[in-house]
């Protein structure tokens, strides 16, 4: 299944009324929007942006079997957690846009290349992170990007995705985050402050 990015305005029925948003979705879940839209119902001004090709399920049962493991995702009912819970995203950017956003269901999960993160909190911001088939951190993602800034996050996925087979080794994590942030020097301290 292919991977295609669009943008639309979204009509929620708030205050907040009709926000454009850009999303990375399955060619399948791009369909059933095209009809929402062809019916005038919350979509407006669909434009498909980029063809990304085809979605990388090579971690997926992997990822599904790890989920299942953790308590409080597999305690999740609404919906049940499952693979198809896991949305591929094909940029570092559009997964650092989904994890600062927040408020998923226990069990919604993102991936970037070999790295995976599961929420494990309704509505929350507690994502167990799998890196191929090793769960190594439950982590609170949107207040990492919040406090540190994205560039700071970027960095420590960038760690996460070029670790060897050190990285279940919290040392090992520790010692490439904290040489990160002496590095990043008065960028971090400025955020902090």
């Amino acid at each position: 299944m292919k991977i295609i990015e669009i943008g639309y305005f979204y009509n929620y029925s708030n205050p907040i009324g009709d926000r454009w948003e850009i999303r990375q979705i399955t060619e399948d879940r791009l369909a059933s929007i095209q009809k929402l839209a062809a019916e005038g119902k919350n979509y407006k001004g669909l434009q498909i942006i980029k063809d990304y090709g085809e979605q990388d399920t090579t971690w997926l049962e992997t990822w599904e079997k790890i989920g299942s493991r953790n308590r409080y995702i597999r305690a999740a009912r609404d919906p049940f957690f499952d693979k198809r819970m896991l949305t591929e995203c094909k940029t570092l950017d559009y997964l650092i846009q989904m994890l600062e956003h927040g408020n998923f269901c226990v069990g919604q999960g993102f991936y970037y290349k070999d790295l995976c993160f599961i929420n494990c909190v309704g509505g929350g911001d507690e994502w167990r992170a799998i890196r191929r088939d090793k769960a190594f951190e439950t982590i609170s993602c949107g207040a990492i990007i919040r406090r540190y800034g994205r560039e700071y996050f970027k960095r420590k996925v960038t760690t996460y995705l070029s670790a060897p087979d050190e990285l279940g080794n919290m040392e090992f994590l520790e010692s490439n985050i904290s040489n990160q942030l002496f590095s990043m020097g008065e960028f971090v301290e400025e955020q902090v402050t």
